[in-house]
């Protein structure tokens, strides 16, 4: 096959422009920052046209751990001199035009949806938060014989409470484990969970609370989780619980 047949022949497998409802989507060749293609959406309006994203610029960012309340404002500002509206809705938007300027729009308002995800992502940054349980597990799993996962414990209440991880003492009984991010919920939580089981003082059980270090933590919030059990973080595990199960 000649270079030709073969990026044509690639070519068809791109997604193809489909119509919806009131509307056509158009798959283009921009992607955003997650790799996913920048799919812009156009409507007709007499013998005029308008094209949109839909919103998906605010949608990626947000999708990215984003969060930030004036994104319609600053992107408005942000495209005021392109020539590009943006809806309260957060959707880009092309003025209206007609169908032979409806190519070079698509591309225009494409590339503004694309420019628009890494204007906010360039602003605020998302935290992003690695998948800290998964990182204990591979740890437990790597040093420890045998571990159990979701471990459930009574406390005082009776109430049946669940727990990240469970290792067995050499000298019997059990370490419970709660991996805990930083977020209020899950510390109110992991703090109510500990305290009811050590108030039911079951023989043999150690508790630790066990956290990410590469997460910025206040003293309050540490404070606070050690109020329910030992506060151990990430990078001490191993050394921590290999004496606990000894």
């Amino acid at each position: 096959m000649t270079l030709f047949g073969t990026v044509s022949e690639a070519l068809k497998m791109w997604p193809a422009v489909k119509a919806s409802g009131d509307h056509v989507i158009v798959p283009t060749h921009c992607l955003y920052g997650s790799g996913s293609i920048v799919r812009v959406r156009v409507e007709g309006r007499g013998s005029r046209f308008v094209v949109h994203d839909g919103g998906s610029a605010i949608d990626e960012f947000s999708n990215s751990g984003g969060i930030h309340p004036k994104c319609v404002p600053l992107l408005r500002n942000h495209f005021r001199e392109q020539g590009i509206l943006v809806t309260e809705q957060g959707a880009l938007c092309s003025p209206l035009i007609a169908s032979d300027s409806l190519a070079p729009t698509i591309a225009l308002v494409a590339n503004a949806s694309k420019e628009g995800e890494d204007f906010l992502m360039s602003r605020w940054k998302p935290r992003v938060r690695r998948d800290f349980k998964k990182l204990l597990r591979q740890l437990l799993e790597a040093e420890f014989r045998q571990i159990k996962t979701g471990f459930r414990m009574p406390g005082s209440s009776t109430k049946q409470h669940t727990f990240d991880f469970a290792l067995d003492r050499q000298v019997g009984g059990v370490v419970l484990l709660d991996a805990v991010h930083n977020d209020q919920n899950a510390i109110s939580s992991a703090v109510m969970r500990n305290l009811d089981v050590g108030k039911a003082h079951p023989r043999g059980i150690e508790q630790r609370i066990v956290i990410d270090d590469a997460e910025e933590w206040r003293a309050e919030d540490l404070n606070l989780l050690s109020m329910g059990a030992r506060v151990v973080t990430l990078s001490n595990a191993q050394s921590v619980l290999a004496r606990l199960v000894a």
